[in-house]
């Protein structure tokens, strides 16, 4: 067994980082590549882990959702920028969710930015519900919170 197949093995707790665009490579989602990372989390939890999956993809998605429309906006602004993450975020979580239910097992949206975690009071917060999460046997997908963060 290699190193990193132990580590999996003696760990309880799993990160699972999906990138935007292995996730997102052409516009769309890549359905069967994100099934695959799904498939494998499924596993983990069957085995007894706990397993939190970090997730971009959002103004990706949001983007796709916009390309076949004709927008008289600055397409570069942070402003536009920040409506496609809050468009696609729903789509990102619409994919996970559709996902995970062929597992029997729910996801939790958990959006943060860099100030969450330097104010105490909200890193407690943050905490303390994606523990709950992992408790209650949910998946927490966590995102930057894109619409927010410049």
């Amino acid at each position: 067994m290699t190193s990193a197949g132990r580590l999996l093995e003696a760990a309880d707790l799993i990160v699972v980082k999906v990138g935007g665009s292995l996730l997102v490579p052409m516009g769309e989602p890549d359905v069967v590549f994100a099934d695959g990372v799904v498939r494998t989390v499924c596993h983990w939890i069957e085995q007894g882990k706990k397993v939190v999956v970090v997730s971009s993809g959002a103004i990706m998605l949001g983007r796709e959702e916009f390309a076949a429309r004709t927008v008289s906006v600055d397409s570069k602004a942070m402003a536009f920028k920040q409506a496609l993450a809050g468009i696609g975020q729903i789509q990102l979580m619409r994919l996970y969710s559709r996902l995970f239910s062929q597992c029997g097992i729910s996801v939790g949206q958990v959006l943060l930015s860099a100030g969450d975690f330097s104010h105490r009071p909200t890193y407690i917060n943050a905490r303390n519900t994606l523990l709950m999460l992992l408790e209650l046997g949910v998946v927490p997908i966590v995102n930057e919170n894109d619409t927010v963060g410049v």
